[in-house]
Formats: C-alpha cells, sequence, structure tokens
C-alpha cells in the first residue's frame, strides 16, 4: 500500500475522532476498516524487519 494513502487514511480517522464522530458512524468505520488494515501490514512488516 502506498505511504500516502496511509497517511491520509490515518489523518482522517484522527479527524472524526477528534471531531467526536461515533465509532458507529458508517463514514467511520469506513474509513476505521482500511485503517486496521494498513496497521497490520504495518506490524507484519516491522516483524519481517522490512
Amino acid at each position: 500500500m502506498l505511504v500516502e494513502y496511509d497517511t491520509v487514511i490515518t489523518r482522517l480517522l484522527v479527524h472524526l475522532h477528534r471531531w467526536g464522530v461515533a465509532h458507529d458512524d458508517p463514514l467511520y468505520a469506513e474509513v476505521a476498516r482500511p485503517a486496521a488494515r494498513l496497521r497490520s501490514d504495518r506490524a507484519d512488516a516491522a516483524a519481517a524487519g522490512r
């Protein structure tokens, strides 16, 4: 996944959190899904030493 995409998704999730958007809001859920996948991808890359 592209680093820029990762940064945009993470930043959007932070903004939604700071704006008080509920975690069950459809937009929050749509942003949280790829954010979780990206977090997992980073953890896998770190474990593999990349």
